[in-house]
């Protein structure tokens, strides 16, 4: 433990030079890296028995969320290895990337840094630690680009398009509600942990991610929303479902518009339905439980969220109830299966990382996962990012677009902060 730590600014930019660097925050304000060269789970349909042969029953004494175990995403077209989904398209980046990892330097809440792990861990978190200076410079970076006002039209005009599709099959009674998205693409060149460091600022989310590729791309989430928490033999997940500007109507406004909306009520309803059956394949009998409706502020915007928890059934663990339950609910639609092929026939690109999930699965059992929304890849030459908003049978096209700008509020404003263009 150390009582005068360097920034968490300088550990991040130095741990992300590392091989395998990953940084996690969780929602009692935990800042957790880890890094190394572990071995990695192979991207195929038996990813979960990979995880399980990597895991181990004892867990390293450490006060961290996560000390050791196997940590990374799993992308949303992975769910082709769980449901019975088979996406036309595949994305630029493995669809999942899980590694083995030994070890946690991992700052708490009261601003002090804790080390954890292996021997030979915990001497090169010591060491990094020693080494770093007050802080570190930051990374150059490039300005980005928007989009051409003719993109974004386009994008309008395709998203719109499809919102009314989406409609059809609705009214049909294909689905009951179909979760949408759209990319956006930034030209230029940014340093991917000065935009985590800079999203962080401009807009901290209690379940924040950076992650490093192989091919030195970085994954970045500023998600608001829990897909999976297991702790002993508890499983609990807190779907979001209905969402209102804050910049555009005002905080008091926006949450008394959620409150009141029949619609986004009706909408996280259906969604948490799906989550009980989900938790449901692997819970106990009559153990799944669901919490009142709950509206909280992410950054520009109000969300509202119920919590459903159950207990696992003897014999299931974490992996269990990760495969019961992916891809989120949230983010495809009621009935799952349906909407995911609606939104496959409609999404012209794949959504990667987006809509999946990045967490862990620690040893000794427990497991923490986000739902990868306000998430995106950057890379040499452009990031991408999506947003998207769910589709039920009141919503109305132009509005369902600009609320997945709304959603896209925070990033656009931490890129140009975080190379000099605003």
């Amino acid at each position: 433990m150390h009582r005068l730590p360097p920034t968490l600014a300088s550990v991040a930019r130095r741990v992300a030079c590392l091989p395998g660097a990953a940084w996690l925050d969780d929602p009692a304000g935990w800042s957790v890296f880890v890094w190394g060269d572990g071995p990695v789970v192979p991207v195929s349909a038996e990813w979960p028995e990979a995880v399980r042969a990597l895991l181990r029953d004892d867990r390293i004494d450490g006060a961290a969320p996560f000390v050791s175990g196997v940590l990374g995403y799993i992308g949303y077209e992975a769910g082709r290895f769980t449901e019975r989904m088979q996406p036309r398209h595949r994305p630029s980046i493995p669809e999942l990337q899980l590694r083995r990892y030994d070890g946690s330097l991992a700052r708490s809440p009261d601003g002090l840094w804790r080390v954890a792990g292996t021997d030979a861990f915990c001497e090169q978190a010591e060491l990094l630690l020693e080494t770093l200076a007050d802080d570190d410079a930051p990374s150059r970076t490039h300005g980005l680009r928007p989009p051409t006002r003719e993109a974004n039209q386009q994008s309008q005009d395709r998203y719109t398009s499809s919102v009314e599709r989406i409609l059809e099959h609705l009214r049909a009674g294909d689905s009951y509600q179909v979760n949408l998205a759209h990319r956006v693409r930034l030209d230029g060149s940014l340093c991917g942990i000065e935009a985590a460091l800079t999203l962080r600022e401009v807009n901290p989310a209690p379940f924040g991610a950076y992650l490093k590729l192989e091919d030195g791309r970085a994954i970045l989430s500023n998600s608001p929303e829990l897909f999976l928490r297991v702790r002993g033999a508890r499983v609990e997940s807190e779907p979001i479902k209905g969402t209102a500007s804050c910049r555009t109507l005002g905080e008091d406004k926006a949450r008394s518009t959620l409150e009141h909306s029949a619609k986004d009520q009706a909408e996280l309803t259906m969604i948490v339905d799906l989550v009980r059956n989900d938790l449901g394949k692997v819970a106990s009998a009559g153990s799944v439980q669901v919490g009142p409706r709950r509206i909280q502020r992410a950054g520009p915007v109000m969300h509202a969220s119920r919590r459903v928890s159950a207990a696992l059934l003897q014999g299931r663990d974490a992996v269990d109830a990760f495969t019961a339950a992916f891809p989120p609910g949230s983010v495809t639609g009621a009935p799952k299966v349906r909407s995911m092929e609606i939104i496959d026939a409609l999404e012209p690109v794949a959504r990667g990382v987006y809509t999946g999930a990045i967490g862990y699965f620690s040893d000794g059992g427990d497991s923490v996962f986000n739902v990868a929304i306000r998430t995106g890849v950057i890379g040499p030459h452009h990031t991408d990012f999506h947003i998207g908003a769910g589709i039920v049978i009141e919503s109305e096209p132009e509005a369902e677009w600009a609320e997945t700008h709304a959603k896209g509020e925070a990033w656009l404003q931490a890129f140009a902060d975080a190379t000099g263009t605003r």
